[in-house]
Order: C-alpha cells, then structure tokens, then sequence
C-alpha cells in the first residue's frame, strides 16, 4: 500500500477544484479503507464549491459523499464486511479533515453507513443511492419528516396508509424519484407528482399516481393538486428543490397543520413569509446524515439492498468520468452550480477498475 494517493482538492471556495495529492488515511476500529471505484457528484457538491456549503471552514477540503470501492482494510471491530467486499454508502462530512471525500483513490468510512454490493448490480450503479436514498427516507419515515412508519416494521406492514396523499415537489430530481419509491413501498394511496413531463413514465413505474406539468402556472399547479386531495387535505409536501416555497404555500391548507419538507434551510424572508402565511406549518430542511435514520440506522441499509434485490428500488441513469479528471468534474459542477440539466455524473477515482 502507497502512502501517497491522488485526490481533488477543494482549496479555495468559489474557485474550480484542482487535482492533488494527499496521504492514505488509516481505519479506525469501526472503519474501513476502501479503494473507490465510484462516487458521485451532487449538487451540493457544487455548492460545496460555489459557497463553501458544509465545508467551507475545513479547507482544503475532498467532496464527493455517494462512494462505492472495495475493502482493502478493517478495523478491528468491523464484522459485516471484510477486506475484498465491494461495498457502497455514505461518507461523513463532520469529521474535520477529508478522510471520506470520495474524489480520492482511497477513503475511510464508517461500518454502520455501508453495505455491501448486492448480486448482479455494479459499484457505479449503487454509488447513485446513499445521499438521496438517505434524505428522502429521513423525509418521509422520520420526525424530521412526516413520520411515516417504514414499511418494513410491524406498525408499517399493520397500518394502512391507502387513503392519505404526498405531494413532490421537483420529483423528476434523484431524491424526488426515491421518494416517490419509498412512498409506493409504504403504500401511501396518492403519490402527487409536480415534473417535467417527460419524466411521467418513468415516476408513474416508481408508484406516481399523478403526474402534474411543472411548467403550468403556480395557479394551475395548485388547482390541479386540489382537484385531486380536496382544498385543505393537502398537508404533505416535499420540495426537492426549491429555494422559494411560495408554491408549497400555496399548496398546504392555511386552518390545519401541515408539514413541509426541503433540501435546503428555510432562511430571511422566506422563513417569514413560512410564519406568516402558513402558522400552522411544520417546516424544515431534511438533515441527511446516517445518525439522523435512527432509530432505522442498520435496517435501512439492509433493507436497501432488499429494496434493489427486489426491484422496489432502483437506480437512476448516470454517465461516467474515467480517473480524477478535473477539467470534466469543474464541468459537472458547473452544470449542477447552473442548475442545468445533466444525467448523475459517476467518477472512477481508481481509474475505474471494478
């Protein structure tokens, strides 16, 4: 083992990442060393970059969360997976120096947010899942969320949940797809869907019961959907992008609580406006991290597999980046900065030996 391995390096916010070299960080007892063979970008991965989202105190900083590799080492409290396993899952931006980036060749991550590669899917497949999987099961089945019970525990398998509804927002969106995913598995009998329409096939075969054109007026949208629930049954919403929630708003009933979920921090004036025109609303950010699944921490990430064992969860479409190639990751973070459309872009760290 070197001790010495490429990495891109995020030193400057607001500056095109650069390639680098940093040392091959060591597992702790509950770790492991993994060669990556696939981890992919997010957005928040370009935001990271633009804004210094999550890291900007802790430059120089490694991005790239979404991991999939090989053990190469353990530590010495590890049980469920052993050196030459494949696994994938979620790396950890709270520690204060890079170890589990993954835009490196080489990156530690933690026993409990990592399972093994199932049976006829690939590292790049699977390197798709973690972060989104993550945040729209925090959404949906935590009280971070709506509180659903998972399906796979005794209240979710006994509790009938065919006559209450969710509303996406942005689920042609990686998380929007996987939310619309866990909502079929729950049985949750309306699964609304606010997209582009060439995305309908596709979340119609994940469970979507409707699918509403994104591009009609708020006015449109908000009829449509209340066409569907009633006025003021329409507690549920899940925004996978928004910045402004005027929509969301528009959207929830003005007497009853609700709940509104989002990706991002509810701040200034829309906080206001949240408390304003809304009083009753529950609303927050998802807060994606593999302590905030508890209490489903183990189960999710074996339930995960079972998911795409069984074809209830399923990938999304990617396109790929052969080794460290920072001219097409600034690229791809300049997309995603832009909010332009793009296929989930999958980097081979390791050359992309599989």
């Amino acid at each position: 083992m070197p001790e010495q391995q490429a990495a891109v390096w995020l030193e400057e916010v607001g500056k095109p990442v650069r390639l680098g070299s940093r040392h091959i960080p060591s597992p702790k007892d509950s770790q492991v060393l993994i060669r990556v063979t696939s981890v992919m970008l997010l957005p928040h991965d370009a935001y990271s970059r633009g804004f210094g989202l999550f890291v900007g105190e802790k430059l120089p900083w490694v991005l790239g969360i979404n991991i999939a590799g090989e053990v190469v080492q353990a530590g010495t409290l590890v049980q469920s997976v052993k050196v030459g396993d494949h696994v994938f899952g979620l790396g950890d931006l709270s520690g204060p120096i890079p170890d589990q980036g993954g835009l490196q060749e080489f990156c530690l991550m933690n026993e409990d947010a990592i399972t093994t590669v199932p049976e006829g899917f690939t590292d790049d497949e699977v390197a798709t899942l973690p972060v989104n999987a993550v945040t729209s099961f925090i959404a949906l089945f935590t009280g971070f969320g709506f509180n659903f019970p998972a399906p796979w525990t005794t209240k979710g398998r006994a509790l009938s949940l065919g006559s209450e509804s969710i509303v996406i927002l942005a689920a042609g969106s990686n998380a929007g797809k996987l939310a619309v995913q866990f909502a079929k598995l729950a049985g949750i009998g309306l699964i609304i869907c606010v997209a582009g329409l060439n995305n309908t096939a596709e979340l119609e075969q994940y469970g979507a019961t409707h699918v509403i054109d994104r591009h009609l007026s708020q006015e449109e949208i908000v009829s449509r959907i209340h066409g569907i629930t009633g006025k003021d049954n329409a507690t549920r919403v899940y925004d996978c992008y928004s910045f402004k929630y005027d929509l969301a708003l528009d959207i929830l009933p003005s007497t009853i609580p609700s709940t509104l979920v989002t990706l991002h921090t509810i701040l200034g004036a829309e906080a206001d406006k949240v408390k304003t025109r809304r009083p009753l609303v529950k609303a927050g950010i998802v807060p994606c991290s593999n302590q905030n699944l508890a209490p489903y921490v183990e189960d999710f990430w074996k339930h995960l597999v079972v998911g795409l064992q069984k074809g209830t969860l399923r990938p999304t479409a990617f396109q790929v980046i052969e080794g460290l190639d920072v001219d097409q990751i600034n690229t791809a973070l300049d997309l995603y900065a832009a909010a332009k459309p793009q296929k989930q872009v999958v980097v081979h760290p390791s050359n992309g030996k599989q």
